[in-house]
């Protein structure tokens, strides 16, 4: 793994503390600050370490120590390289040698950490001079925090927010197409963002409505500069009369200095928010009005008014809730919460007298007496509950009820009501006029749902998201430290998802996700819930499920997803699945921890070899992962101690005519004997090797017994054109790297003009600037680079025109299929174009028959290897 760091800030005036003089000091007056100093540093969460001059550790707390796999007491007197590796012991004695020597703290720097358990971290550190009793200089003193968690959760959240760009677009453009004004304030108050509508119902404050002014701001100036309010104290009333009904939900209607009418409706969003919609209800207003203001004139209004409006008799309702007060002896409020079936009947006591052409609309009648005839006949003009609502309204002196409901229009739709009844002055004592105004609200209920939808909810999938997962997960947890109840978590990771995207593109992928969202949808129970956590990973929680039963689930959607084949053109693919379960059995948990025991348990079924289900365990889940690999550190150390490893060589042919044929041209090639003779090819071994950081010693040594063989023939190394070398990404961050090359073709007598290094594309990408700097170098001393396995991952190309590399290797997972497979073809045929433009000869690997020989011919390749043109062999010395 790559490690650097980046001091994020320079270095400030800091106290330097003062400790001891020396290691032994320390040790001598440990005891004497006790245990608790002991027990304090080793629970802070942190890597504490104290080193002497010679970057030895005097001191390393027991957080640190667990980090690298050994106790506080042995790593006394030890060094980084010691206890992790030379690469890192260098770095952090060089960051040492540089604080001791300035006798200047190095503050706050961000550094990649790859711990004994092989996980990465991101550490932020500080370290500071140690200095003894005198004043002098006598080591230094370090403290990193782990930051991981922050850098992925700040990964996530770019992606997050590019997904929420999109869909926020997408609803900025609804918001601005609806025909009432939309504003949006944040949980502080804040103007956030408003649609053009809004803007126009008022203009005297538009140059305020900008992010980030204050609602009293907005209100206090609207007020001053439409006229409404003049004096200091009556703006500020007014402001704040307003915004209580604002944090209250409750609707106000208000006039404007150009005599329309605006009716406020707010309520709370998730996240803290504050939606606001503004509609012009002037006409319903002048409807009302009309009502107060004449008889006649309301009776035209009422008809013409574009919102239904209602005219009902509660006369006889009045009289039935005084005659059962007088019979029971309480008050009809009271009385309805001993005896609901009082509202049935009094609600057959109300009389529909009228209702305007606005209220046939509304409902889909075909005229204003089917429609009361179906009220009537019902015995009611809203359900039960909306005119219980209203009755209790009455019954408490509030002459002005809202009230919003959920209605069925006469084909059968369902449909969205807000009902204002207004009991007119002069009718207060009978009751026999009451006014009610419906408006229906169901598109803004549907936008309303549609904003919280978008919140909860993955925009391709339609899936639960992430954040919605984590709640439902927090609430399952609380209730299952509560009740002991058994749930499961899975985590699963798609295998091979980006051979699909790289081969046919992020469409295909996408359309891929949605079918597997689809098919995993149809497999887990109801009351489950199946979320996409993000890229091609997605999540099940399965509530009130054993353990036994929450794996038959696992198997089932390993099953579905292995027999799945997604077809896009004229392709199929496969693909697979890694799962890990997490069962969750009643006792105390975060929804963190839960998420990454899963993570980690997926991450050991991808480990064991894919398309598996591993349940977590603390225990045998990281055994499991790496008992193999350990196993194979201690053959390869074995293999290396005893000489058993071996070289063959294989030819590389050019396929020109117009190139020499016959000349020496071969790339050596690492075989390991085992106990009982047999050779391991590379791929069983190197991958252990990098990870242990054992390839940068089989570099070293396959680079001494490929020189040595050469040496052995000087007259065929005079012959020979090239011989190519594997180097692993280890190797190129190795600072004696270059020096050992170099003593290496001194004691050898090569010519360093006849040796090609092979360095992968992925070694190149992830090193960049080591792999320069060492290709740089070696180029100097006469030696040439090739690219190995170029083409697998597409990443290096916006890097190779600066790569001084000779050759291209192209990738043999193309070669393979070049003859049957025109993707292929025309991937290897682009790699080739590219590479002669950039004057860079191109080699193609795992040339198998004639027939791929054929068509490289075509294509222009310059040299091809494979067993085509020759099998590797296992010569004693060059002239066997």
């Amino acid at each position: 793994m790559q490690r650097f760091s980046k001091v994020r800030s320079s270095p400030v005036n800091q106290p330097v503390p003062t400790f001891f003089s020396d290691r032994d000091g320390f040790q001598e007056e440990l005891p004497g600050i006790g245990a608790t100093l002991q027990a304090a540093i080793d629970a802070v969460p942190a890597m504490i370490n104290v080193k002497d001059k010679e970057s030895r550790y005097i001191f390393m707390n027991r957080w640190q120590a667990e980090i690298y796999g050994v106790t506080p007491a042995e790593a006394i007197g030890r060094t980084a390289t010691e206890l992790i590796d030379a690469e890192y012991g260098a770095l952090t004695r060089e960051r040492d040698l540089q604080v001791m020597s300035s006798a200047q703290p190095l503050p706050y720097f961000e550094e990649e950490f790859l711990g004994i358990d092989n996980g990465e971290r991101t550490m932020l550190t500080t370290k500071v001079p140690l200095l003894d009793s005198a004043g002098r200089v006598a080591g230094v003193v370090t403290a990193s925090l782990d930051i991981s968690q922050r850098k992925r959760t700040e990964a996530a959240l770019a992606e997050s927010e590019a997904r929420t760009k999109q869909a926020i677009m997408i609803l900025t453009s609804a918001i601005e197409s609806m025909n009432d004004g939309f504003v949006l304030l944040d949980g502080d108050d804040r103007f956030v963002m408003c649609n053009e509508r809004y803007r126009e119902y008022y203009p005297e404050v538009t140059d305020l409505l900008v992010r980030g002014t204050r609602l009293e701001e907005i209100m206090a100036t609207y007020a001053e500069r439409a006229g409404l309010q003049t004096s200091s104290e009556d703006r500020q009333n007014f402001v704040e009369m307003r915004r209580r009904a604002w944090k209250d939900g409750r609707s106000i209607i208000e006039p404007t200095p150009v005599g329309r009418w605006i009716e406020t409706r707010d309520k709370a969003a998730d996240g803290g928010y504050w939606v606001g919609i503004r509609i012009d209800v002037t006409e319903r207003k002048r409807a009302e009005q009309a009502l107060w203001d004449s008889e006649e004139r309301y009776r035209s209004l009422f008809d013409a008014a574009p919102i239904s409006l209602w005219e009902q008799d509660w006369s006889a309702v009045k009289e039935f809730v005084e005659s059962a007060e007088a019979r029971g002896g309480e008050d009809f409020a009271t009385l309805l919460g001993t005896r609901p079936e009082l509202l049935a009947s009094a609600m057959a006591k109300i009389r529909i007298l009228a209702v305007n052409e606005a209220t046939v609309r509304l409902f889909g009648a075909k005229s204003k007496d089917q429609l009361l005839i179906k009220f009537q006949e019902q015995g009611r003009s809203a359900p039960d509950i909306v005119i219980r609502q209203q009755l209790l309204g009455l019954l408490r002196g509030r002459w002005r009820v809202i009230t919003e409901y959920e209605d069925l229009r006469d084909n059968g739709d369902q449909c969205f009501i807000r009902a204002t009844m207004e009991m007119p002055r002069k009718h207060r004592q009978d009751w026999k006029r009451v006014f009610v105004a419906a408006e229906d609200i169901t598109e803004a209920r549907a936008l309303s749902k549609q904003l919280e939808y978008q919140a909860t909810h993955d925009a391709l999938t339609g899936l639960v998201n992430r954040r919605e997962f984590e709640n439902r997960l927090e609430r399952v947890l609380q209730r299952a430290d509560l009740e002991k109840t058994e749930h499961a978590v899975f985590y699963l990771d798609l295998d091979q998802f980006k051979v699909i995207n790289d081969t046919c593109g992020h469409v295909a992928g996408d359309e891929l996700l949605r079918n597997l969202g689809i098919l995993l949808a149809r497999q887990i129970r109801r009351r489950d819930t199946l979320a996409r956590l993000g890229g091609d990973e997605f999540g099940v929680l399965l509530e009130h499920c054993s353990s036994q039963k929450s794996m038959q689930i696992a198997a089932a959607l390993r099953n579905i997803i292995d027999e799945f084949r997604f077809v896009w053109g004229e392709q199929s693919f496969s693909i697979g699945v890694s799962i890990g379960v997490v069962p969750i059995r009643g006792h105390d948990a975060k929804v963190i921890d839960v998420l990454s025991a899963a993570d980690a348990a997926c991450y050991a079924a991808k480990d064991q070899g894919r398309n598996r289900i591993q349940i977590y365990n603390e225990q045998d889940v990281e055994l499991a992962r790496r008992q193999g690999e350990m196993q194979w550190v201690a053959r390869i150390q074995r293999a290396i101690e005893e000489q058993r490893f071996v070289l063959a060589r294989q030819p590389i042919v050019p396929l020109s005519s117009r190139r020499a044929q016959g000349v020496l041209h071969y790339e050596m090639l690492l075989r390991m004997k085992d106990d009982d003779g047999q050779l391991i090819l590379p791929a069983g071994f190197l991958a252990a090797a990098e990870r242990y950081n054992l390839s940068t010693r089989i570099d070293r040594w396959v680079i001494q017994a490929a020189f040595r063989l050469l040496a052995r023939d000087r007259e065929q190394l005079t012959h020979l054109f090239l011989c190519s070398i594997n180097l692993s990404g280890l190797s190129l961050l190795d600072e004696e790297f270059l020096s050992f090359v170099a003593t290496q073709l001194n004691a050898y007598e090569i010519p360093p003009e006849k040796i090609c290094f092979e360095i992968t594309e992925t070694a190149v990408i992830s090193n960049l600037s080591g792999a320069m700097r060492l290709i740089d170098e070696l180029r100097n001393l006469g030696c040439s680079f090739a690219l190995d396995d170029f083409g697998s991952g597409l990443s290096s190309f916006a890097y190779l025109k600066n790569l001084p590399v000779r050759f291209l290797k192209i990738d043999g997972v193309f070669v393979r299929n070049v003859v049957d497979d025109p993707i292929d073809r025309a991937m290897v045929k682009s790699i080739n174009d590219i590479g002669h433009v950039m004057g860079k000869q191109t080699i193609a690997e795992f040339v198998e028959d004639e027939s791929i020989l054929e068509v490289l011919k075509e294509i222009g390749v310059d040299f091809v290897q494979g067993y085509a043109t020759g099998k590797p062999t296992l010569p004693a010395n060059l002239s066997d």
